[in-house]
């Protein structure tokens, strides 16, 4: 392995630790702090919506009853902060795996090792992390968001292997 490699390596997985460091960070905050987070967020694609007139769009992608109701949600929030923290979980575990992914490449495992090991290391975490969510005041510990995070680091892992695997079919053709 030269020494270019290797340090792209370290690189990663020093990169792969701050972004573990981000993920239990984000299920350190007690119970308001992270709902205010989320409610903040709303909040500013709520303003988002109405600065780009979204409605327009709708109208022209659905019609009735239905562009109604898409409309109706977004303005009332209805059930988005659940939506948006279940989002948050899928895309800190398809980065997750997505880096890991690219580590185990970068080492010149196979595909199927890349998953195996990528997909098992996501679940590890997962798990800890909702454990140690458990004992967050105003927090608590899910299954279902286990299942979640787990959904985001399949995702993740193999849509880089795939990515993976076009490019390396691009290169060598």
């Amino acid at each position: 392995m030269n020494k270019s490699r290797k340090i792209i390596i370290i690189v990663a997985m020093i990169f792969c630790i701050f972004w573990m460091g981000f993920i239990f960070f984000n299920s350190s905050n007690n119970g308001k702090t992270s709902n205010n987070k989320s409610h903040w967020v709303l909040r500013s694609i709520k303003t988002k919506y109405r600065e780009i007139n979204i409605g327009k769009y709708i109208n022209n992608i659905f019609k009735g009853s239905l562009k109604d109701k898409v409309e109706d949600k977004i303005k009332k929030g209805d059930n988005a902060n659940v939506y948006l923290r279940k989002a948050a979980h899928v895309f800190e575990y398809f980065a997750l795996s997505l880096i890991i992914t690219l580590i185990l490449f970068l080492l010149k495992l196979k595909i199927l090792d890349r998953m195996v090991y990528s997909l098992f290391i996501c679940l590890l975490y997962a798990v800890f992390d909702e454990f140690h969510q458990y004992f967050v005041g105003g927090r608590s510990s899910s299954v279902l968001d286990v299942i979640i995070d787990f959904s985001g680091a399949i995702i993740g892992a193999a849509l880089t292997n795939i990515i993976i695997v076009v490019i390396n079919f691009v290169k060598n053709k």
